[in-house]
């Protein structure tokens, strides 16, 4: 692919009073191997055996160029003893602070929306909790207003004040016939006098049997009693005797 030669001629560089050789290199144009692409590029003469792979000799002439940029600061004083340049040092501190920046400015903005995030979390949450409240205090309150235990339809079958709601029937009442047993001749024929009279024995038979059985309790009072005179002097005696022998 070779179409032509170019025949390159390294200057003497002159530094500090002495002149350093540069080496030359010969130069010739390669067409690219692209069908329908019609470029010349020049690269490096012992490179012409790959003129066909255009990449690779880029990438050889990028190196060889970068290695020459590097020889020719190694051959300058002030380059070479100075360090790297301040506008670079500069360039670099400027990249580290913004990149610094940059994170610092990310993690500011993770860190607010994780607070705005649990913020509207809590708010969700204390909404779903007043609503669940307000469920059960309405279950509550309907559940006292209509579901009470006396309100069912079984509820007379295990009410505890059925004896107390319970009314004797009215015997004068004439929907009962004969047959229910209400009207008795002895209950119609007693006189005032005769309830005030069976009513005051009642009671003197009720005092009666409460001082008997108060009486029982000091009989049995007494009984211990004397039941514990004589044990206490049963074993004082034996204590004597004891004394004695």
């Amino acid at each position: 692919f070779r179409s032509g030669s170019l025949a390159g001629v390294a200057s003497a560089q002159s530094l500090g009073g002495s002149d350093i050789p540069v080496m030359a290199a010969s130069m010739i144009l390669a067409k690219s191997c692209r069908v329908g692409v019609e470029t010349q590029v020049p690269i490096d003469g012992d490179l012409e055996h790959l003129s066909h792979d255009h990449n690779l000799t880029a990438k050889i002439i990028r190196k060889r160029q970068e290695e020459m940029a590097r020889r020719t600061r190694l051959l300058n004083p002030r380059l070479r003893k100075g360090g790297v340049p301040h506008d670079v040092l500069d360039a670099q501190c400027a990249e580290k602070v913004g990149a610094v920046e940059a994170e610092k400015a990310e993690e500011n903005f993770y860190a607010q929306s994780a607070v705005l995030q649990d913020q509207i979390l809590q708010t969700v949450e204390g909404m779903k909790a007043a609503r669940a409240r307000e469920r059960q205090m309405d279950t509550v309150d309907y559940s006292l207003t209509h579901l009470r235990k006396d309100q069912r339809r079984e509820f007379a079958l295990s009410d505890p004040d059925a004896l107390k709601k319970d009314v004797l029937p009215d015997p004068d009442d004439p929907s009962f016939g004969p047959s229910s047993m209400l009207k008795f001749s002895s209950v119609d024929q007693e006189s005032p006098e005769e309830k005030r009279a069976r009513q005051q024995a009642t009671a003197d038979w009720l005092r009666a049997q409460m001082q008997e059985k108060m009486d029982r309790e000091n009989e049995e009072k007494e009984f211990d009693r004397r039941h514990d005179e004589r044990t206490a002097l049963a074993s004082h005696v034996r204590a004597v005797c004891e004394d004695a022998e």
